[in-house]
């Protein structure tokens, strides 16, 4: 379990820094709600891993990163609207 977690916690950097990546390449605008799903879907998985090897730091740097790409989704879906 704990290999799985730790590969789930893998693939959410990778989910995160692609998101970032198509950002600055400029496939994502930061008024595209894709990016903010990416960034939480990405820092859920990285929050997962953290079962396996508890951090504080880690773990309130994910809680914040989720709650700013929550403020960003909604306002991307706004500007939509």
């Amino acid at each position: 379990m704990e290999m799985l977690l730790t590969i789930v916690g893998l693939v959410g950097v990778a989910i995160s820094l692609g998101a970032y990546g198509l950002l600055t390449r400029g496939i994502f605008t930061q008024n595209d709600p894709r990016y903010y799903w990416l960034n939480i879907i990405g820092t859920v998985f990285i929050g997962l891993s953290l079962i396996v090897q508890w951090n504080i730091g880690a773990a309130v740097s994910q809680v914040l990163w989720i709650i700013i790409s929550l403020v960003g989704l909604v306002r991307a879906y706004r500007r939509r609207v």
